[in-house]
């Protein structure tokens, strides 16, 4: 599982549809259960272990969602901030990436981990927010060099998001 999570996040940062300024709009994935803006039609590409990923990039980085069925729904808080823990890690180490900072909070009444990350060698800096919902585990990312963490793009399509 770490290293679908960790491909996830890479996906996320590789995947991308036209570039340049495009007008935000709500896309909703009823099949993933959510609605986020994004910046014009997003990439759709199934990923390993039952996985979905939207992604497109802006002037400046990406933008991503993805989620995992998993086989079972985790039991406990205790079980799912592991599983939040290791996916995080796992993402860090298939992105070659250091962790900058992680928060274990709620989402939306869901156990979630919000963390950032940098890759030297690439110079570039992500942000995720990872929850499960049920028997899904949910990535929201975006990425790119810091101008593009700290842009109010970025924040948007962060804050966007919502469970359906």
């Amino acid at each position: 599982m770490r290293k679908l999570m960790g491909l996830m996040i890479v996906l996320s940062l590789l995947l991308a549809g036209g570039c340049g300024s495009k007008e935000w709009k709500p896309y909703t994935s009823k099949e993933g259960g959510f609605t986020v803006l994004f910046p014009g039609e997003p990439a759709k590409a199934d990923t390993p272990g039952n996985g979905v990923m939207y992604a497109a990039r802006v002037s400046g980085g990406e933008v991503s969602v993805a989620y995992a069925t998993m086989p079972m729904v985790p039991s406990g808080d205790a079980e799912q901030m592991r599983i939040l823990h290791a996916a995080r890690d796992g993402s860090l180490r298939s992105g070659k990436a250091t962790l900058k900072s992680s928060t274990d909070g709620k989402y939306d009444g869901c156990n979630a981990v919000d963390y950032t990350g940098f890759a030297t060698a690439e110079n570039q800096w992500f942000v995720a927010k990872a929850f499960i919902k049920g028997s899904r585990l949910y990535f929201v990312a975006y990425g790119g060099p810091k101008s593009f963490i700290d842009s109010a793009e970025a924040k948007q399509f962060m804050t966007s998001f919502k469970l359906d």
